[in-house]
């Protein structure tokens, strides 16, 4: 990830919410937790590239609700940024990643 940062490309680290080693379009990957997409989201942070990185889940069936059980759409607000700032990671870079680098990255700024 560090040689792509060094390029200036962002780097998008989806899917938190999703909590399964079994990845079904190939089983040759192994899937990370949300604790394992924070350590790399910080390395990356401390690296000098939290302008680059972008953070998002993924909702796209019923059970993924919380009213069906799942984690919601609040998951990377209630329970990842918490988890970040844990990590070390400081609440203005979390704010950057969560508002100004999307906002860059939609707009092509």
């Amino acid at each position: 990830l560090l040689d792509l940062a060094k390029r200036g490309c962002f780097l998008a680290h989806s899917f938190f919410g999703k909590e399964c080693s079994h990845y079904h379009f190939d089983e040759s990957v192994d899937m990370p937790s949300d604790a394992q997409r924070v350590q790399r989201v910080k390395r990356l942070v401390d690296a000098g590239f939290a302008s680059q990185v972008l953070i998002s889940h993924d909702i796209v069936c019923k059970h993924e609700l919380v009213r069906y059980g799942g984690h919601g759409y609040a998951h990377i607000l209630e329970n990842v940024v918490p988890k970040m700032v844990d990590r070390g990671i400081g609440k203005d870079v979390v704010m950057e990643i969560l508002i100004d680098n999307p906002r860059r990255w939609l707009t092509f700024a």
